[in-house]
């Protein structure tokens, strides 16, 4: 199973609608698993102070890399440079 971090710019993403197109995605893309953290995890997390303030929003996991692909290029067609991906923190 193959699993990356979605982060997201807290200072300019809409956590609902996130959570809206996840959910899309994870009824739409066979064996996708989205696993979205908690709110206050969320809000609490520590900002870096840079122009933008990405933290972890979800994990998000296939049993194929491609899978990821393509849910990750859907995500960026629909929120641009407000997300970013990469392999879970250790």
């Amino acid at each position: 199973m193959e699993t990356w971090t979605l982060s997201v710019d807290r200072r300019k993403a809409d956590r609902a609608q996130m959570i809206a197109e996840l959910e899309l995605l994870a009824a739409s893309v066979k064996d996708l698993q989205v696993d979205i953290f908690d709110e206050d995890e969320y809000w609490n997390a520590a900002d870096s102070g840079a122009f933008r303030d990405f933290v972890p929003f979800a994990t998000l996991s296939h049993p194929h890399r491609a899978g990821l692909e393509y849910v990750a290029e859907d995500l960026l067609e629909r929120f641009g440079w407000l997300v970013d991906f990469r392999p879970p923190e250790k």
